[in-house]
């Protein structure tokens, strides 16, 4: 398990975990987990709240509206964002608004590069950096919580480097960081 933090956040990368058993869910939490009918799914969602109970055991997660997790009875932490990738979880708890996304540096990029980039983005990220556009958008929609956002429209990269990538939206600039290495790239923010 990976720990990193940044000013106001914690952010853990784990392996997912094939061998978990359900026996530390609450009874609402196993109910739901048996809803869960894909199983890379489910093995997904129930290494997501093992990593959180052994964290912080009283806190449990819930949906918004848009599908969005939220933290609830952290004594730590009130937001949370997470991902699924390159057969690793990515999780970031803040106690501001945040988002996270994890994928493999070895998935071929070229086909959503063209589904999320315009033109000026084109010019500026190399082919390269594809993967760092890819989940630095993603991590922008979840931080947004993916309330009427365009990749393509509303989601605009302007600027880009080995560790940060600089991004317009909603009239607002952030600064997403980038973690990437020969297991994972990883996108996150918290402002």
């Amino acid at each position: 398990m990976d720990f990193l933090t940044s000013l106001n956040s914690r952010i853990i990368v784990s392996d997912i975990s094939y061998d978990i058993t359900n026996d530390f869910l609450s009874l609402e939490e196993r109910e739901d987990f048996k809803t869960i009918t894909n199983k890379k799914r489910a093995i997904e969602w129930l290494s997501t709240r093992y990593i959180i109970k052994k964290l912080y055991p009283s806190a449990f997660i819930s949906y918004g509206k848009n599908g969005e997790p939220l933290l609830n009875s952290c004594p730590e932490y009130k937001n949370i964002s997470i991902s699924h990738g390159a057969e690793k979880i990515a999780l970031i708890f803040s106690n501001n608004n945040c988002g996270i996304d994890i994928d493999s540096p070895n998935r071929n990029f070229d086909k959503v590069a063209n589904l999320v980039l315009n033109i000026k983005e084109r010019a500026i990220i190399s082919e390269k950096d594809h993967g760092k556009a890819w989940c630095s958008k993603e991590s922008i929609y979840k931080f947004y919580k993916g309330k009427n956002i365009s990749f393509l429209k509303d989601i605009v990269i302007t600027d880009i480097d080995a560790k940060h990538l600089k991004i317009s939206c909603k009239k607002h600039t952030h600064e997403v960081s980038i973690e990437e290495n020969e297991r994972y790239i990883l996108a996150y923010l918290d402002k």
